[in-house]
């Protein structure tokens, strides 16, 4: 058995044996076809409307928080020649609402120094990288946001929700640091390294110009970093952007998906259309494209057009369609807010697409 087909069966087994508790699981028969009875299907589309407003409830109660902060730090403002401030002094408010940025930042920075230890040569410990790979392989596992079977279709469908037409791929996760683009697979298998233009993950940003190679190395140590969610179509060699961890150093866990998807198309999408991606640590010299991922409102129309029918975005089959709640933040774990069905079950979820 090849090291790439240990790697697959290695994820298909994790997948299904992390997320067979629960009932909406994709690694679990729909329960649409599960339950021949009607009123067992009935309670699972009731425990999913309950979980959905639940999530979205939690998420009004964060940004109310995140308002209020922001208003108690308004009015915590203070002049410089106020009496008694030394200078020094920084409201509490500040440092509340930012601790969570901060920590966000810290974490990412970790976990990348980790996979930077694990990868080095000079560690001599074999217990210490076997530990470091374990953790950073769970780091990895446990930051995706992961869908859930469409079981109730909520009365917001259509005004609230976008849908994402996916290949038939491999869910990855791209990190750009330190002049090096590095694919992982979603249980944290590292698959492969590459130069790319993805801010951080290539040394040839500065190749172009007529600088000494000192100066290239600093270029390179003071690039921030990047990740992407994304779906790796190796018949193509291509990289389709699902969604957007961190930009640049900039991290977008606290956007909604309404937000993430305009940054993704019109920033993102600009930088890398039509770039031709290199790899270099191997001997093949293949060329490697990222792309992003069309996505349009839920609309009857909409779903029959771009989701049942097609023509499809990209030149492999599809693997079915993810359903993104436009108020959800990039969360990890399951979520009743991204929803997912094959194709061949969307006239079963939606009547009117037989007529």
């Amino acid at each position: 058995m090849s090291e790439i087909d240990l790697i697959n069966k290695l994820d298909t087994n994790l997948s299904i044996n992390s997320t067979l508790t629960l009932e909406t699981s994709t690694a679990r028969i729909h329960p649409k076809f599960l339950h021949t009875n009607s009123n067992e299907f009935n309670v699972v589309k009731n425990v999913q409307h309950k979980r959905r407003m639940e999530f979205l409830a939690r998420i009004q109660r964060k940004r109310e928080s995140i308002i209020e902060r922001m208003r108690r730090l308004i009015e915590d403002t203070i002049d410089d020649e106020d009496d008694g401030d030394d200078g020094n002094t920084v409201p509490s408010t500040m440092v509340e609402s930012s601790s969570t940025d901060q920590e966000m930042s810290i974490e990412t920075n970790d976990k990348i120094n980790h996979m930077e230890m694990d990868c080095s040569p000079t560690t001599t410990n074999n217990n210490k990288r076997k530990v470091l790979r374990q953790n950073f392989r769970k780091s990895i596992s446990d930051r995706f946001m992961l869908s859930e079977w469409l079981v109730d279709v909520p009365k917001d469908f259509f005004d609230s929700w976008f849908f994402v037409c996916c290949p038939k791929g491999r869910r990855t996760l791209l990190i750009a640091n330190g002049g090096q683009t590095r694919a992982y697979t979603r249980h944290g298998h590292f698959l492969f390294k590459f130069q790319s233009r993805i801010p951080g993950g290539s040394n040839g940003h500065a190749s172009h110009l007529n600088i000494e190679s000192h100066q290239r190395s600093l270029i390179r140590s003071t690039a921030k970093n990047s990740m992407l969610d994304c779906i790796w179509v190796e018949s193509e060699r291509r990289f389709y952007i699902l969604d957007v961890f961190i930009w640049n150093g900039c991290s977008f866990y606290g956007c909604d998906t309404e937000f993430r998807f305009f940054w993704i198309h019109n920033h993102i999408g600009n930088d890398c259309r039509d770039d031709e991606q290199m790899i270099t640590d191997q001997q093949s010299s293949s060329q490697i494209l990222i792309e992003t991922l069309p996505y349009w409102p839920c609309t009857m129309t909409n779903i029959r057009q771009y989701g049942q029918n097609g023509p499809y975005p990209f030149k492999t089959e599809i693997d079915g369609i993810l359903f993104y709640h436009k108020q959800a933040p990039y969360m990890a774990g399951i979520t009743p807010l991204v929803c997912w069905l094959k194709v061949s079950m969307l006239a079963d979820i939606f009547p009117n697409l037989k007529s």
